[in-house]
């Protein structure tokens, strides 16, 4: 499997296998081991499995994009004082 260390749908999806990640490791799973562990199945429940983990890790790629796309750097949170609003709480005080 090649290193694909920014997204793990680019590592599932360009590995022959099925790509699990763990805390400490990512295993690849091919159609060898799918059949040996098993028997009962064959190479298009294993195609079939592979699609949907495709699928899936697309999924949660595109999640976490739609979410982190918004997120921005404290830093520059210092530049956004002229475009901010006091709170409630700081305009009630303010006239006290």
């Amino acid at each position: 499997m090649q290193n694909y260390q920014d997204s793990y749908y680019a590592a599932n999806k360009k590995a022959k296998g099925i790509v699990y990640r763990f805390v400490d490791k990512v295993v690849e799973i091919t159609v060898d081991d799918y059949l040996a562990e098993n028997p009962e199945n064959t190479a298009e429940d294993f195609i079939k499995l592979k699609k949907f983990s495709d699928a899936d890790y697309r999924e949660m790629d595109r999640k976490e994009y739609r979410q982190t796309w918004k997120n921005i750097s404290l830093d520059s949170l210092e530049d956004m004082e002229d475009y901010t609003v006091m709170s409630a709480e700081d305009t009630r005080m303010a006239r006290s």
